[in-house]
């Protein structure tokens, strides 16, 4: 089953909700307070973690930076949100689209839905 983890922007509610259905979710404000960015994606990548963000910046250190990362990340474009909204849209995918995430870089909006392979 897939893992995240989730950047300190995620709303508690949003990490709340995916563990009551059954993932594991590893929680950047948790275990690993002020990590940078790109300590983030290391930690991702040791661990067979997807990241879970409303941070465009890792799209700049994945595709500009080069930065090597491979495990997966999922990018949330909403400007305003309520806070288990996200794992609603994650939900969705997950279990009625069937969408994969491992390895992909993913970006969710409410309307669309768009993905690259890392």
């Amino acid at each position: 089953m897939i893992a995240f983890l989730a950047d300190e922007h995620i709303p508690f509610a949003t990490i709340r909700k995916l563990r009551e259905a059954g993932f594991t979710v590893v929680s950047v404000s948790e275990e690993y307070t002020s990590a940078t960015d790109e300590a983030i994606l290391q930690i991702a990548n040791e661990r067979s973690l997807v990241i879970l963000t409303n941070d465009s910046d890792f799209g700049d250190l994945i595709f500009r930076d080069n930065l090597p990362f491979t495990s997966g990340l999922i990018y949330f474009r909403l400007e305003q949100f309520r806070p288990e909204e996200m794992s609603q849209l994650l939900l969705m995918h997950i279990r009625e689209l069937g969408s994969e995430f491992e390895n992909r870089f993913s970006i969710i909006s409410r309307r669309k839905f768009r993905q690259r392979r890392l």
